[in-house]
This record gives structure tokens, sequence and C-alpha cells, in this order.
């Protein structure tokens, strides 16, 4: 399903060298702050460049940003345009046994909640991975070039950040799970109560619903302080470990600037540096999550586009052989008493003729003593699929 998002070549190379440019910019606008930065002390002439060249640069990254998006955008709105064309038209180019197979709702969510799904979790989620990706590679070039082993302390602590997300993640897991049952209790005891409210007024056991709904209801709001809470911890850890990252690197940068390895606006950089590493890492099982999500939905679109491959190992049938065979599938199961019949069997034109002479010995009027109305309308098919079936009496 990948192609949809560049079939164009040309568009698609635009697009790379706009995510190359702009991630590599973004990385580089480390370096102007450690520029201003190291303008003091110095004069007054040495700043006002410096600053120019850093508003020039700002101008520069800003335009290239709004462009790289702008292609981004018109690269999923086309790539939407595009797969919703083609299913609505496999839709349409359907049999009438097989698209009454299914049903128009099922049709309208493939089209409309399957989509934007789709969307979230495979193209947005494939740039996302690439844009990851560069800023990660723009990021380390600069590290590797300045100072190496301040590369290797950032990969850590990122490392360190991936462990703390995922083990918080697990908790929040459950307490989101423990929420949607109680949520769902909730309403399906207010529904109950709400359509049995005659009989509910009639017998008297208004004060027994209020206790029940009571209970339900205070049921539902403490998992949902429950998963606030979870919320707020897996929050504070992030927050927590993000901080202690960046309090280690800048310091680590300090002690290697006060070593002359490099001036002391470099320890901005680095601090600046530090989210182009680790945001990429720890948003890995994500992405990963997010792909694995995408499969079903994928293989859904697959099978409607009629693109789906064999299991056994044969090599991928065309659409109108794979129409054909639904076709045929669909007429099977409509019909299993004409299953084992074949076309030939069936009651073709040319065998009129030898139909009518049986009438005839049996002592029955023959087409030939019958009106030409009576006789079209005998001889009317009654087809399916494009296969005859009969002909109606």
């Amino acid at each position: 399903m990948y192609r949809y998002l560049f079939r164009k070549k040309g568009y698609f190379l635009l697009f790379l060298a706009l995510l190359v440019v702009s991630s590599i910019t973004g990385s580089l606008f480390s370096l102007v702050m450690s520029a201003l930065v190291d303008c003091v002390g110095k004069d007054g002439a040495e700043l006002l460049r410096t600053l120019l060249g850093g508003i020039a640069f700002v101008v520069v990254y800003i335009l290239l940003d709004l462009s790289y998006y702008c292609v981004k955008t018109k690269a999923v709105t086309d790539a939407r345009y595009s797969l919703k064309s083609d299913v609505f038209s496999a839709l349409m180019r359907r049999s009438v046994a097989d698209f009454d197979a299914g049903n128009s709702a099922e049709y309208m969510n493939e089209l409309s909640n399957n989509l934007n799904q789709f969307e979230n979790v495979y193209w947005n989620n494939s740039i996302r991975l690439m844009e990851g990706l560069m800023s990660f590679l723009g990021a380390a070039a600069i590290c590797i070039a300045l100072q190496p082993a301040l590369l290797v302390l950032m990969v850590l602590l990122a490392l360190l950040s991936m462990g703390v997300t995922r083990l918080s993640t697990s908790p929040l897991e459950k307490s989101m799970e423990n929420y949607a049952k109680s949520a769902e209790n909730y309403t399906t005891e207010i529904r109950d109560d709400f359509a049995g409210f005659r009989l509910i007024r009639s017998y008297g056991i208004l004060s027994l619903i209020l206790q029940k709904h009571d209970k339900k209801n205070r049921s539902m709001e403490d998992a949902n302080r429950r998963n606030a809470y979870c919320r707020m911890f897996c929050a504070s850890a992030g927050n927590f470990v993000g901080l202690l990252s960046t309090v280690l690197v800048m310091a680590a940068a300090a002690w290697f600037s006060l070593k002359g390895r490099f001036s002391a606006g470099m320890v901005i950089a680095f601090g600046h540096l530090i989210g182009n590493i680790i945001s990429p890492i720890v948003s890995m099982p994500s992405i990963i999550a997010n792909f694995r999500a995408s499969r079903p939905l994928s293989k859904r679109f697959q099978g409607l586009l009629g693109d789906t491959e064999v299991h056994s190992g044969r090599k991928k049938r065309s659409g109108e052989e794979t129409d054909l065979i639904h076709k045929k599938k669909s007429a099977e199961t409509r019909f299993p008493e004409r299953k084992t019949l074949s076309r030939e069997r069936l009651l073709s034109r040319e065998e009129l003729p030898s139909r009518e002479k049986r009438l005839s010995r049996e002592g029955l009027p023959s087409a030939e003593n019958t009106s030409s109305r009576n006789t079209d309308r005998f001889r009317e098919k009654i087809t399916l699929d494009k296969v005859s079936f009969g002909y109606r009496e």
C-alpha cells in the first residue's frame, strides 16, 4: 500500500529532498544558538553579524519547513484520494451477488473510518519514521564531528527513557482497560433504567434503582481517577527522565568545555541536540506498534482491491480472475442445487426443437401451436452473473 503515498517519482524525490534539508537545517539551528552565546565578550559588530545571520537562517528554515509540510500534506491527501477511488471503483465493478454478500454500512466504514485509521497508522507513521531517522542522523553527524562521547551518552539516556516508558505503559494500559469496562457497564445500566422507566415508576422500586446507579457511577469514577493517576505518573516519569537527560548532557558538555575541547556556546548546542537524538529512539516502539496495527487494515484494502496473494505460493491473480472466482463461489452458494450442473447440461436455445417434439409426442401443445407471446415468455432466460440457469415457464 506504500505505492499510494508516492506514485509520481518526481514528487517523491522532491519530498525526500525537502525532508533531508529540513531535518539537517533543524539540527544546525543548535550551532546558530552556540554562535550567539559565543558572542559574549566580543564586540558589537560581531554580535550584529551573528544576529543577522541567525535571522536569515531562521527565515530559510521556516520556508523549508513550510514547503516540506505542504508537500507532505499533498502526498497524504493524494494517497487518500487514490485509495478511495480504487476501492470505490472495485466495489462498484463487483457483480450483484458479490456486492450483496456485504452491506452498505461495511463499505461506508471502509471508505471512512478504516481509511482514516490507515492514514494514521501507516502513511503518517511511515513519514514519522523517515522524519525521526533523518533527525537522528543529522544530530548524530554534528555530535560525531564535535564530540563522539556525548553521542554515546545521549544514546544511553535514550535507551533509559525508552525503558522507563515501557515500564510505565503496562499499568496505564491496565487502568485504561478497567475504565473502559466500567464506562461500558455504566452505560448499560442507565440504558436499561431509561428503557424500564415505566416499570420502575409502576412498581415503586425507584430507591433500588438509584442505589444501583450510584454504585455503577462510583465504580466508573473510581476507575477514571485511577486512570488519571496512572497518566500523571507516566507523564511525571517521562518528564523526570527527559530533564535528567538534559542536565547530564549539558553537564558533560560543560566539562568538555572546561577542558578546552570546544567553546562554551556548544553547551547550549548539545542541550538542543539531545532532543533530536532521544526523541526518535523513544518513539520507535510506538512506530513499530502502529505498523503492526496497520496490517489488518492493509489486508482488508488489498482484499477489496482484488490484490491478495494465494498462501500456497502461487502467483498473484489478476483483478478479472479474482472477480470471476468470486462470482462462481457466490453463484454456487446461492444456488447449491445447481452446483453440479455444467453449462452444457442447462437448457439452451438449441435444445428447444427436441423439447417441442417431446411435448408433441406426449400430447401437449408445442411451441408452434402457442402464441408468439407465450413462446417469447417461455424462452426468456433467467441469468445470474452471465451464466444461464434455465428458462422461465
